[in-house]
């Protein structure tokens, strides 16, 4: 069936009742049938199923199905060091804060850092590379979520094109990045220094409580809670933030420093935010 004649069965009933599925088992919004149409089609042709109504039984019934379904509706994009601004306020204003805290023992030389909606892995390795170059001795945990299992793999697999190097800086790029030779040319993949650093691990941010080792010392949860409703992301954003150390610091995306503001926290740095009262 073609494209055009699948969206137009997902105006009626059907486009409600996955869009309701797909928010109640992962808080993600789908605005629009032609979304549904362009992600799931393929996945209607696999299951040699011919219509959106058909599709509705199997996903409701199937709770692998279900899995699938979500699979193919994540979005992925991402790179390393993105929005760069942040990524030097990490390294420039947060880790000499951090170095000059242990120096006067009011800290331990150790942090957790959670990368939420981590993708493919080229946000937590980002974060790796900064605090390893600029705190060496320290214990560092970068965890690494998704509701992706496919992102997951990839962020454990921690190879990449060589294409993606272009957004790594060149020190960073030299020691922490290892270029594949014979079946493996045109790829790249973290060192193992750096891949010890780097714990993954698969969460819904949907789900109603997190079982996580907190609380983080820094929390990036950027480009995610632009997917869902203003109510679950309020949801979300609380449960983020209950998870952030005192004197902590949340990084959102563009789109999401809003959403924060109404949750108790001051603004930082750029879309970096602390809790209300933290220490600057």
């Amino acid at each position: 069936m073609r494209a055009a004649d699948l969206e137009a069965q997902l105006r009626s009933a059907e486009f409600r009742r996955l869009q309701q599925l797909v928010e109640r088992e992962s808080g993600l919004f789908v605005a629009s049938p032609s979304l549904l149409v362009q992600r799931l089609g393929r996945r209607l042709r696999d299951l040699a199923l011919p219509s959106f109504a058909e599709y509705c039984q199997r996903v409701e019934l199937d709770p692998d199905e279900r899995v699938q379904m979500i699979e193919q509706l994540c979005t992925h994009e991402t790179r390393f060091f993105r929005q760069a601004r942040q990524f030097r306020f990490l390294e420039e204003v947060l880790c000499p804060g951090w170095l000059a805290q242990a120096d006067a023992a009011q800290r331990p030389r150790r942090l957790q850092i959670w990368s939420a909606g981590c993708a493919t892995g080229e946000e937590p390795y980002s974060i790796a590379m900064v605090l390893r170059a600029r705190l060496p001795l320290w214990q560092i945990e970068v965890l690494a979520t998704d509701l992706s299992s496919a992102a997951l793999a990839c962020t454990r697999e921690a190879t990449w094109p060589v294409s993606r190097a272009r957004d790594v800086p060149r020190p960073h790029l030299q020691r922490f990045m290892l270029q594949g030779t014979g079946p493996k040319r045109g790829r790249m993949r973290a060192t193992d220094e750096l891949r010890a650093l780097v714990r993954v691990e698969h969460l819904n941010l949907n789900d109603p409580a997190y079982a996580l080792r907190g609380p983080f010392d820094a929390i990036f949860c950027r480009n995610v809670l632009m997917y869902f409703r203003d109510e679950v992301r309020s949801r979300v954003l609380a449960r983020v933030l209950a998870h952030l150390a005192p004197d902590g610091r949340l990084f959102l995306g563009h789109s999401e420093g809003l959403a924060a503001q109404q949750h108790g926290v001051r603004t930082v740095g750029p879309i970096v935010y602390a809790h209300e009262g933290a220490p600057a």
